[in-house]
């Protein structure tokens, strides 16, 4: 039997809370981690409340230190995706351009070095923290400075060195703790630095929509942000927003395709004509309200 703990909301840390979804989990179960989108199980989630005063929406209560599970997790479906996340990540450099001519980056939660692979190809200096040994195991093997640890043990690696740029692809929806977070990432970013991350939006069209059946529902994500929450965060954090975007999602027909097979309508009724007109296309270029692209700079 798992160990459930009740959380206040991290963002502001009140419990005015009103209840979104139900939680499908036994308590003795575990949420499916990583991203086999055939596993059907992915969709089991502990309850989400959201809060009254900030929109922030989580899951509470939920097994406590859930990121042990992610350290000896091994996901080689997510490995299939790596060259779309490649092109996507591309894209997320060439903005990131427009805020910065420095080039020392710290991706937090680097996962198997898409991001640093294609940041180092456009002269950028970057070290990477991953807990995953499946995953910071493939992107050591393409060379990459990555260490397997958690934000304060980095420094008996690392020492005093800071950085201009620290980066979360697909990360903060994971964290546990995101304000506790944020405040450790401190030690790491040099004055005016920026913070460029990437989640889902809560509060987008998609989500109204599909509910429960929105992408980012799963059970490993355990925040649902909206911008106003994001903003909240790290205003209280003493950053500024001063980019807030949509992620330009590239995807290979294929790619595309098996993200879109979650869906039964899509799976039962419209993938025969669907696939045929994206396979004639290729490559697709998606920016949508729903995903979260946003830049900080602390202020101080």
């Amino acid at each position: 039997m798992y160990n459930y703990q009740s959380y206040s909301c991290p963002i502001c840390n009140l419990t005015n809370l009103e209840k979104i979804f139900d939680s499908t989990l036994k308590e003795d179960e575990l949420p499916v981690i990583g991203y086999d989108y055939n596993n059907l199980d992915q969709k089991k989630t502990f309850a989400y409340y959201k809060c009254i005063d900030c929109s922030h929406v989580y899951a509470t209560p939920r097994i406590k230190n859930m990121y042990q599970f992610y350290i000896d997790k091994q996901d080689e479906q997510y490995v299939k995706n790596s060259d779309f996340r490649r092109h996507t990540y591309s894209e997320v450099v060439k903005i990131l351009k427009k805020f910065t001519n420095k080039n020392n980056i710290l991706e937090y939660g680097s996962g198997m070095g898409d991001f640093i692979y294609v940041a180092e190809k456009s002269n950028f200096k970057c070290v990477g923290i991953e807990i995953s040994k499946f995953s910071s195991q493939i992107s050591k093997n393409l060379n990459h400075e990555v260490y397997q640890c958690d934000l304060d043990q980095l420094k008996n690696f690392i020492g005093q060195k800071k950085f201009d740029v620290i980066v979360m692809m697909g990360v903060i929806e994971h964290l546990e703790y995101p304000d506790r977070d944020l405040k450790s990432m401190d030690q790491y970013l040099n004055k005016g630095g920026l913070i460029v991350l990437w989640t889902g939006d809560f509060n987008s069209i998609y989500s109204k929509i599909l509910k429960k059946n929105w992408w980012y529902v799963i059970g490993q994500h355990i925040q649902l942000f909206t911008r106003k929450s994001l903003k909240k965060l790290f205003q209280n954090n003493s950053y500024e927003l001063v980019y807030n975007g949509n992620l330009p999602y590239v995807f290979y027909y294929k790619h595309l395709d098996l993200h879109l097979k979650r869906f039964f309508l899509y799976r039962n009724f419209l993938r025969f004509i669907v696939y045929f007109l994206i396979k004639k296309i290729k490559m697709i270029k998606l920016s949508l309200s729903s995903e979260i692209l946003m830049v900080f700079k602390k202020i101080n």
